[in-house]
């Protein structure tokens, strides 16, 4: 202390607060009655502006000009074409999007909500995505392009994407009579299928009832599951974070079991959890992993995290459809952009993506050369869609390790009969590889000999893994009940149809062919496909014959590279790997800002996840990254307003 008092700055500092006190002539009470008052009111002034905002924030909310949906919608909502000339000067908008899947829209329609002026564009003849529908004969058969069931809680995430006081498009739970919603069978259609019921502890209960001698390992399946769906939660908030505060996250403690079980592959983890080479063994893995085609992915390269939320994870929730088809859920947002003064034009192919001399995204120039500017880009096409429309050298020097996910070969068929006649439900029916034939082994083993699902993804001739579900018995809106729709899937490399790709792109079309031409050894590709499909389906719901088949339409990743262009056919983007979610490096390679290129954005599926209700929310969250954080609680207060007191 007496060292401090002998320094001479000390003494410099007293000698000029001294000094300053004999100038202002104030005496040394008052001073301390005025640090005394500032120590007091400082704090309360604090909490006023604190109280003001949140005052002003929530009269904001409750003010908050609603989307209110027409009572009959217009012809023309998401099939409207720009109609300016080449010469005709456009306006500028805050925001460009590429893109009108789930993602792009609702990216547009949260922006639209703010005050921002937004442009989607859409290089298809129609709306949505993914979530588009579409006919192949009949009017009154329509089917799903790519959602074939969501959550009940996707309807409240839709009302806040739009702002509307009420859900305008239903998204009713779904299941049979005795309460199943999904439905695993074996490739031997004898074999007794496993109906999934209920929630976690329902579907643990029936399979240790099937399984007992598995009891524990079902149990601690259930367990992980749990922990690892909570660390999911973060991981989906984090990603409004900056980057560097995402990766602190990422290697906390409390990411551990997300970095353990993300991190692995779902084959390698279900050996673990249930191991053994018995027949009952192979059963169970084949059961729990039964799912699999809702990843996209085999289950040698997805995520052991995939698996978890795909059995186990979204049965918390439950299974739901949207009313009156998933066509309403797209047409629903371009209606509440239009109305808020937004744009949405189909028929729009952006070549190129425009920068200014400092390098910014400040444009898109169209096919036929329209030239349309923006202060921002935001691109819902994936990642490497969207890199090839910037000019050389702008993309990111580190492209993405991921490879695309594979596509789907589809048989759209229409039925005759109403769904008692054909014993069909709102069921799904997912069948797997694995029969007697193989010891009911699906997965295969860690030692290198494959199972029956990489054998399928290999060679499509072997067995059958197929998903049959039925859209007109899942819509409750469906009004004519003895024309039914089914569709059967499968998944499909894109390596066994890309030979046949045209030389030339396509011309957009609204529904599915007749209307193109494909060469010979195609069309027989798809005729191997239709028998063996309508033989799955035949096996498996035995009232179904060939007098109550109608149409059948098959397409292939081929089909979806010609309507969405999704690269390489893929069904969900990037494949969903453990790298794409514990490595840093790739993790940085895919976040929703692209720093290579100022006022550039990414939203969609390859910055996220996969899947209808989480590429809806990669636009939100891509949307309020844009917007910065105050609009972040302007949300969640309009949130709480719309579904709690308005």
């Amino acid at each position: 202390m007496l060292e401090t008092l002998r320094h001479p700055c000390v003494w410099t500092v007293l000698a000029v607060a001294v000094g300053a006190m004999a100038y202002a002539q104030i005496d040394v009470l008052n001073l301390w009655w005025m640090m005394s008052a500032f120590a007091v009111f400082m704090p309360a002034s604090v909490v006023l502006l604190v109280l003001a905002f949140a005052c002003t924030v929530f009269y904001e909310a409750f003010t908050f000009s609603t989307f209110v949906p027409a009572k009959k919608q217009s012809r023309l909502t998401g099939n409207r074409k720009m109609t300016f000339d080449v010469s005709c000067r456009l306006p500028e908008y805050d925001s460009i999007i590429i893109g009108s899947g789930p993602a792009g829209l609702s990216c547009a329609s949260v922006l639209s909500q703010f005050g921002e002026k937004v442009l989607v564009l859409e290089q298809h003849v129609v709306t949505g995505g993914g979530s588009h529908q579409f006919i192949t004969g009949s009017r009154e058969a329509q089917f799903d392009a790519g959602l074939h069931f969501t959550v009940p809680q996707h309807e409240v995430l839709h009302q806040l994407v739009v702002g509307a006081a009420k859900p305008p498009v239903r998204t009713p739970p779904l299941a049979d009579s005795d309460g199943t919603y999904e439905r695993i069978a074996f490739a031997d259609a004898c074999e007794e299928p496993f109906c999934v019921r209920g929630g976690p502890k329902e579907i643990a209960t029936d399979l240790t009832q099937r399984f007992p001698e598995f009891a524990r390992q079902i149990a601690e399946y259930f367990k992980i599951c749990h922990i690892v769906q909570l660390r999911f939660a973060l991981w989906l908030v984090s990603a409004l974070f900056p980057m560097t505060l995402r990766i602190i996250l990422l290697r906390s403690p409390l990411f551990y079991a997300w970095r353990t079980f993300a991190g692995t592959t779902t084959t390698v983890a279900l050996h673990s959890f249930f191991p053994g080479t018995s027949a009952a063994a192979n059963k169970l893995r084949s059961i729990v992993s039964g799912l699999w085609i809702d990843t996209g992915s085999p289950p040698s390269r997805a995520s052991f995290f995939m698996q978890l939320a795909i059995f186990g994870g979204f049965q918390q929730l439950g299974a739901a459809y949207p009313a009156g088809g998933s066509q309403r859920l797209p047409l629903s947002m371009v209606e509440a952009i239009e109305s808020r003064d937004g744009d949405v034009f189909v028929q729009c192919m952006v070549e190129r993506i425009i920068l200014d001399w400092q390098g910014a995204a400040r444009g898109v120039v169209m096919s036929g050369g329209r030239v349309v500017r923006a202060k921002r880009i935001i691109s819902g096409l994936g990642w490497r869609k969207t890199m090839k429309l910037l000019p050389n050298g702008f993309a990111p020097a580190r492209s993405p390790l991921t490879q695309q996910s594979c596509g789907f070969a589809m048989a759209n068929v229409t039925l005759r009969g109403s769904a008692e006649e054909l014993g069909i439900g709102q069921a799904n029916t997912w069948v797997s590889p694995a029969s007697t034939a193989n010891n009911f082994d699906a997965l295969g083993s860690l030692d290198g000999l494959e199972g029956g699902i990489d054998l399928f993804m290999k060679d499509p001739s072997y067995d059958c893994a197929f998903g049959i579900t039925f859209p007109s018995c899942k819509d409750t809106l469906h009004d004519n009940p003895n024309i039914n729709t089914c569709q059967i899937l499968a998944p499909c490399e894109w390596d066994h149809v890309s030979k046949f790709r045209p030389d030339e792109s396509l011309p957009p079309a609204r529904h599915a062919p007749p209307h193109l031409t494909r060469n010979q050894s195609y069309n027989r590709l798809k005729e191997r496909w239709c028998k063996r499909m309508l033989a799955a389906l035949k096996a498996h719901y035995p009232k179904i014959t060939d007098n109550e088949i109608v149409t059948v339409n098959i397409s292939t990743p081929l089909s979806i590279e010609t309507y969405i262009r999704s690269e390489k056919g893929s069904a969900i983007g990037l494949d969903v790997t453990p790298k794409r979610f514990v490595d840093e490096e790739e993790i940085r390679t895919l976040d929703m800002k692209v720093d290579s290129v100022h006022n550039m954005w990414l939203c969609g599926q390859d910055v996220l996840m996969c899947g209808q209700v989480l590429a809806s929310l990669a636009g939100v969250l891509c949307a309020l990254r844009v917007l910065g954080p105050l609009a972040w609680v302007r949300f969640c207060a309009r949130a709480v307003a719309l579904r709690l007191l308005l």
